[in-house]
């Protein structure tokens, strides 16, 4: 069976003899290349390679966060392939062992004879390393909430659990038909101590929860709420995910609840790729497993959850 490699180098060239290399030694499959970090860690999350050649000098995300990121969303074992040339090089290159890399290999500056006789044989042997999930704490700064069909129901057990000052602002995008979000509003103010409010145009990002409103995109912008004009009729939960993902980075949560379709899907997995949590609901508990079956697919999530794991999460936040 063919060891499944995922090459990520921002040089097309290295990429080309690496997979010339590993063609001639057999025993290999390339299942994706990547040119930046960021493009790396999505694909290791899609393709769950067996193995992967890290570059360490790349545009958008450097190695070293990739290697970081993969570690904790999807342990697999690395090889970081550089060109080390000076003392910060050779530090840089441990410090990706630190991070969860197994080895370094040095790329050559002439000839790669010499690497294509070792770079097969090492990675036989890394492919077989068995590495674990690095766990780095990461303070959540917002909890982002999509759910559609069938979601009001599970907002409100969500929401009612919090207490009040529970200290992480909640912003949740519930497609709704227009006319019914004051009543929402009201509704989930019944049964919950933490203050619960419509969104509305500039209103800054704090405590509480805060509800979309039907009709308008809702994004973070500067740490405050901005209400584009949506596309379509309801609130968009991609363009809202992905906006926590650029605002807050790692800092941001998000979970998908239940509802048909894909939307949120690709945000949420732009959370995961930036750093941030992310949640998506199991099937025995959706309405309508669609969005959260949507991003499980993705790769947006390891696994889905159970609504009293999301609830236990959250609270753990505050």
């Amino acid at each position: 069976m063919s060891i499944r490699v995922l090459i990520v180098d921002d040089s097309k060239v290295v990429r080309e003899i690496v997979k010339r290399i590993l063609h001639d030694a057999g025993g290999f499959e390339v299942v994706g290349e990547a040119e930046n970090g960021l493009d790396g860690v999505r694909l290791c999350l899609e393709k769950k390679p067996d193995v992967v050649i890290m570059d360490l000098r790349m545009p958008v995300m450097d190695g070293l966060e990739a290697i970081k990121r993969i570690m904790e969303e999807s342990p697999t074992p690395i090889l970081v392939l550089t060109v080390a040339v000076d003392e910060d090089e050779y530090y840089t290159s441990f410090e990706a062992l630190s991070r969860g890399a197994v080895d370094i290999v040095k790329k050559p500056r002439g000839s790669w004879d010499k690497l294509a006789k070792e770079l097969p044989l090492k990675l036989r042997i890394i492919s077989k390393v068995e590495v674990k999930r690095r766990k780095n704490k990461k303070v959540v700064k917002v909890i982002g909430i999509g759910s559609s069909t069938g979601g009001p129901v599970l907002v409100r057990k969500i929401i009612e659990t919090l207490p009040s000052d529970y200290p992480v602002p909640v912003l949740v995008v519930q497609h709704l038909s227009e006319g019914f979000e004051e009543g929402f509003v009201t509704w989930l103010r019944s049964s919950s101590s933490i203050p619960v409010r419509l969104a509305s145009e500039g209103m800054e990002v704090e405590k509480g929860v805060t509800i979309a409103v039907p009709g308008r995109d809702m994004v973070v912008e500067g740490r405050k709420i901005r209400l584009p004009p949506g596309v379509e009729g309801a609130p968009s939960i991609d363009r809202f995910f992905s906006s926590l993902a650029e605002e807050y980075g790692e800092g941001a949560c998000g979970i998908l609840l239940s509802g048909m379709g894909e939307d949120g899907a690709e945000g949420l997995l732009k959370i995961r790729l930036s750093g941030g949590r992310t949640y998506a609901l199991r099937e025995e508990e959706c309405a309508v497993y669609g969005i959260s079956r949507a991003a499980l697919e993705k790769g947006a999530v390891n696994r889905t959850s159970s609504l009293f794991e999301i609830v236990e999460a959250i609270n753990e936040f505050g």
